[in-house]
């Protein structure tokens, strides 16, 4: 059964879509209610309707089964991380809820994924016979249209939400190519970026930057407080480097994005040595470094501006000089509350007491579960590597004191660059000549916790083109 047919790519936006789309033609479908087990099985593996992110004015109203079938395509695709937004456009013919023209959004390759995702719908199973609708080898096939859009989805955290920011602007926006750069605006005035890259970073900058040992030898050689990393090719590389520089130490990947196999506070040999068993340490080109205490804070950059300061406030406890841990951790548990700031659920108090690392971590200290904490004591509570949640505070670029200003600018002035984010560790960032090490300068940095600093990107790209 053919009822789908003439592909056709349209690669500017028209019928009020916001990026190119494939339009093709559907001719031949009955009337009939599409079949039952089919729209169970797409309800169950792409969702129910969604409303789309942004409206699409129709030549016609969109309901009935062009409506659902076009929603579930959709919601593939979003799922997948692609630059769609809208479910796309249906122009009826002869007064039919399914026959007719239609446009679906897409990217520019592979741009027929949709199309074909749609046609597999309608014709294999929506209104395929019941007697020849085979649900197992028909969700399979999704399932294989499935992957296969998220092989081609937007790779990067910032991608897809700054490209929509970017659409809530109305801007014109152009895909450049399926490595997820964009062109925005028109003729003399346009922007190019990708994330929250733009094109005043060159491309050798980004490669040098994602060498963290060369960034801190260039950062070193500048006289800018910097981590002292160095490659390790074994175990007993690593082992030796400890050995030789004392703990607690960070071992880490030299060119990964992201918090991909950062093993962080390493505090002792028994703890590397099982750590050890666990890793391949050839997998990467792994780096290993002191460990430095302190918060963690990211000083990020577009077109040249520091539009904030993000700080990860390590979780502790404070003594009273009368509660022991065991008490000072429940109150802690009860009075941490999951919100805008705190980036995960709120921590269990059950589960903290049952954690070996939490264990290990408080006989490093010498202390027990009954210990009781003096006045004003602290002790920070994290694991080997990372937390078992932090809290987010951010500031601006008021906030800085003139030092750290000044260092952000002469970095800027080094790699060349524009925008990014430099992260700093520093007991507090914020105060008068505040003692600190730069620990990474990158050019694209994600936000997993706040959403807000890319819409001030793109409001700074669509202001840059006006």
């Amino acid at each position: 059964m053919t009822l789908v047919s003439k592909l056709r790519y349209v690669a500017e936006p028209e019928h009020g879509l916001k990026g190119a789309a494939v339009g093709f033609t559907v001719e031949g479908a009955t009337s009939a209610a599409f079949n039952k087990d089919a729209v169970k099985a797409l309800d169950r593996a792409l969702g129910a309707w969604e409303e789309p992110e942004f409206e699409t004015p129709q030549t016609s109203q969109l309901d009935g089964r062009a409506r659902q079938v076009l929603g579930w395509v959709y919601r593939a695709c979003l799922a997948a991380k692609w630059p769609v937004f809208q479910v796309g456009v249906f122009q009826p013919e002869g007064g039919s809820d399914l026959n007719g023209q239609y446009y679906l959004p897409t990217r520019v390759n592979p741009r027929w994924l949709p199309a074909r995702l749609f046609k597999h719908l309608l014709e294999d199973g929506l209104l395929a016979p019941t007697k020849q609708f085979d649900q197992a080898r028909f969700l399979e096939q999704v399932g294989q249209f499935q992957e296969a859009l998220k092989q081609h989805g937007l790779k990067g955290l910032n991608q897809r939400i700054i490209l929509r920011f970017i659409h809530d602007r109305g801007a014109p926006v152009t895909e450049v190519d399926k490595s997820g750069t964009f062109m925005v605006g028109k003729g003399e005035k346009i922007r190019l970026f990708r994330g929250s890259l733009s094109e005043t970073t060159g491309e050798l900058t980004v490669k040098l930057l994602m060498s963290k040992k060369l960034t801190c030898d260039v950062l070193r050689d500048a006289d800018i407080p910097t981590t002292d990393p160095q490659f390790v090719y074994s175990p007993q590389d690593i082992l030796d480097f400890a050995a030789e520089n004392s703990f607690p130490i960070v071992l880490k990947p030299n060119n990964t994005n992201g918090n991909i196999a950062i093993y962080a506070n390493i505090m002792d040999e028994p703890y590397l040595r099982s750590l050890l068993e666990q890793i391949n340490v050839n997998e990467y080109d792994f780096i290993v470094e002191k460990h430095f205490f302190g918060e963690s804070y990211r000083v990020v950059l577009f077109d040249g501006e520091i539009i904030f300061i993000h700080q990860k406030y390590r979780p502790r406890l404070f003594g009273d000089g009368s509660s022991n841990i065991r008490s000072l951790l429940k109150t802690f548990c009860e009075d941490t509350e999951p919100g805008e700031n705190f980036t995960k659920p709120r921590p269990i108090f059950q589960n903290m007491m049952r954690s070996p690392v939490f264990d290990a971590n408080l006989e490093r200290a010498g202390l027990t579960y009954d210990s009781v904490l003096e006045k004003d004591q602290v002790f920070f509570i994290h694991q080997q590597n990372g937390t078992f949640g932090h809290t987010n505070y951010y500031f601006t670029e008021d906030d800085l004191p003139e030092q750290v200003r000044q260092v952000v600018q002469k970095i800027m002035q080094i790699f060349d660059i524009q925008e990014g984010s430099i992260d700093f560790i520093s007991e507090d960032l914020l105060v008068e000549d505040p003692d600190f090490v730069i620990n990474e300068v990158n050019t694209s940095p994600a936000f997993t916790y706040n959403v807000e600093p890319l819409r001030q990107m793109a409001n700074m790209i669509v202001d840059s083109i006006q």
